[in-house]
């Protein structure tokens, strides 16, 4: 009796874990773009502070700020995929309700609990495979089966977050091969070119950019990069035009709207060159000091939120990466450390989770960042 009541709480939890999460509204993605563009808005003060302290110079500020604005514009981009439809939150919770319904009479007719138990010493032992270890394996049975498509669309994203470039064009291409161009594919692929040459948009990606724009004109993602063309092409004119198209014919919502406007201000200010300082700015000075000092008093309870949130559900990549990025904005190496190692317990088989969340710590991620 004791096994079943066991087995019982059991279904309840893993249904549970499958019910609770559908039941997250668009305000928990909402409250983590909200937290992105906090974080966007103080890496380029960042980025602007090096520039006039000389760690930089302007082109590679430039190409860092068009870097941060490109990760948060495909985070915008995504939000439409981060949650499920109504129709797809009732398949799931059917399923979930289904699964004690189908499994406990199965395993009542062939198996018992004597055997479970003889054989839970054996795989106790048995340790989980690793991230590389499961990506070898889909790759042989990619090897045998070319045409599994969902096959491509597994390994083409860990592969880029790797940064194996080559492996990921290969993956791509294979989806469009079977699917057809779709224009988020498209992008994906544009995406591996991009970040292959440091967020600078190569001939491939022109040519990938250009065909999603033939297919759909109105692609935000598109029509960013394509202001990055021109703007790499030194045309400013026709780059400020493209974006303020955009503002101009946005219903005012979009998530993307942020990231367009600020990449426009940027670009605006960019031929301007600063005064020599009179006494009498000395008061907006302070003025901009205290704004500054607030926004960072906003970003800093941002993170304390968030962190308290990852405590409760670390179950969370997307979060931890984000905690761990905002303390090195705010210059604190040794609280995202302390994340790290948080993260990587909650994920303790995850070796390509634990790489990139390193390389946001030694600096190496902050213009090669990946979405979602």
């Amino acid at each position: 009796m004791t096994f079943w009541i066991s087995i019982f709480l059991i279904s309840i939890a893993a249904m549970a874990m499958i019910c609770i999460p559908l039941f997250k509204s668009r305000v928990s993605y909402r409250g983590e773009l909200e937290s992105e563009q906090a974080l966007y808005k103080a890496r380029l003060s960042e980025i602007d502070k090096d520039l006039e302290l000389g760690r930089l110079d302007e082109e590679s500020a430039q190409a860092v700020k068009a870097e941060e604005a490109r990760r948060l514009l495909k985070i915008s981009s995504d939000s439409k995929t981060t949650t499920a439809t109504t129709g797809n939150k009732l398949i799931l919770m059917i399923a979930a309700l289904s699964l004690p319904i189908i499994s406990i009479p199965f395993y009542y007719t062939t198996g018992t609990p004597q055997v479970a138990a003889a054989g839970s010493g054996s795989s106790a032992q048995n340790t989980p495979p690793t991230m590389a270890e499961l990506l070898e394996i889909a790759e042989r049975r990619l090897e045998s089966t070319p045409d599994d498509i969902n096959g491509w669309k597994a390994v083409a994203p860990v592969y880029l977050r790797m940064g194996r470039f080559e492996e990921a064009e290969n993956a791509y291409q294979n989806i469009i091969r079977l699917e057809g161009k779709k224009p988020e594919t498209l992008l994906k692929l544009a995406d591996v070119y991009i970040e292959e040459k440091k967020g600078q948009v190569d001939e491939r990606a022109k040519a990938l950019i250009d065909e999603v724009l033939s297919i759909d004109k109105q692609n935000p993602v598109a029509r960013y990069y394509s202001g990055i063309v021109s703007l790499q092409a030194g045309r400013e004119d026709d780059t400020k035009q493209i974006w303020q198209n955009m503002i101009a014919g946005a219903s005012g919502d979009e998530e993307w709207l942020p990231v367009i406007r600020s990449r426009l201000e940027e670009l605006e200010s960019l031929n301007k060159r600063p005064e020599a300082p009179k006494p009498e700015l000395a008061e907006e000075k302070l003025a901009d000091d205290d704004e500054q000092n607030a926004q960072n008093e906003m970003i800093s309870q941002m993170v304390e939120n968030l962190e308290n949130k990852l405590l409760q559900d670390p179950q969370n990549k997307e979060g931890w990466e984000m905690l761990v990025r905002s303390y090195m904005v705010l210059n604190k190496p040794e609280n995202a450390t302390k994340a790290i190692n948080a993260a990587v317990n909650a994920f303790p088989n995850d070796e390509i989770f634990e790489q990139r969340l390193n390389k946001f710590l030694d600096g190496t991620e902050k213009s090669n960042s990946e979405s979602q």
